[in-house]
Parts: C-alpha cells; structure tokens; sequence
C-alpha cells in the first residue's frame, strides 16, 4: 500500500465517524464516536471554574485479537 492510499483510508474513516457510522475493522477494533456530558473543569492558569459544553469524542476499542496479541 502507498502513502495516498493509505491517507485515503484515514479520509474514509474520518468521514464515516464524523458521521457517526462505527468503522470496525477485523481483528483489530472498532472506532466510533461518543458523547462526552458537559462538565465543569477549572483554567490550569487561573484555576477559576468553567463550563465544559457537551462534545463529541473519537473512541477506539480494541478487538479480541488486539488485546490478546499485546498481553
């Protein structure tokens, strides 16, 4: 496989999880995306308190065959 085929790759799997489509791949695991609860977290610099709107985030799980390989 060449790089532009592999970076085509990566362009599919950002389009279909900006989608919300789970990309699995066999073997490997599965990328997807979820929902992270609004929070409240505080500036590192000022340490005053802020809200933390709701937002979507990329998850990946391992596969079985993933998790077995690297034990």
């Amino acid at each position: 496989m060449n790089a532009a085929k592999a970076i085509n790759v990566f362009a599919a799997f950002t389009s279909y999880i900006s989608e919300g489509t789970p990309v699995h791949i066999s073997n490997f695991g599965t990328f997807e995306v979820r929902k992270r609860a609004a929070r409240v977290s505080h500036d590192v610099h000022s340490r005053e308190k802020i809200l933390v709107d709701e937002q979507n985030i990329p998850v990946f799980r391992a596969g079985k065959a993933l998790k077995l390989a690297t034990k």
